[in-house]
């Protein structure tokens, strides 16, 4: 696997837009040797994190846009993403509760596992709003296709 590289994107403020930044970048990541199991948890990431920014900072309005910075080392891939939308309800992280599933269907919540999934899979997750831009930086530990 190819380490120390550094990847970089502006992404637009649509559902769309984050789908085709998703796509180049497993692209590059296949293409750099990063293990199939390893791509599917940033892309997990990433995704949650990007529809994030586009629903609740960006109010699903198309025309702005959002930096997404990505560190690739041995062990870990650093990710930074900055937007210039609404910040974080307290200017904090949300909880990332789980849910009882072990309801009826009917009953199970619509959504809420975003931000479980995205402390599940990273670590030294930290948010700061900083001259009216949200930054969210964290790590993602990478297996290298271990289990």
């Amino acid at each position: 696997m190819a380490t120390d590289h550094m990847l970089a994107e502006s992404i637009g403020s649509t559902a769309a837009d984050v789908r085709d930044a998703l796509i180049r970048i497993n692209d590059e990541l296949k293409q750099l040797g990063v293990a199939p199991s390893d791509r599917d948890a940033i892309e997990v990431v990433l995704a949650e994190c990007m529809n994030n920014v586009v629903e609740h900072a960006y109010c699903e309005r198309p025309g702005s846009r959002f930096e997404l910075k990505l560190h690739l080392c041995a062990d870990n891939l650093f990710c930074r993403v900055e937007d210039d939308g609404k910040p974080m309800p307290g200017l904090a992280l949300p909880a990332g509760k789980t849910h009882n599933l072990s309801v009826d269907l009917s009953d199970l919540p619509e959504g809420g596992f975003g931000w479980f999934l995205i402390r599940e899979l990273t670590s030294d997750l930290r948010y700061a709003r900083e001259r009216d831009r949200n930054n969210l930086i964290f790590q993602i530990p990478l297996n290298h296709g271990e289990g």
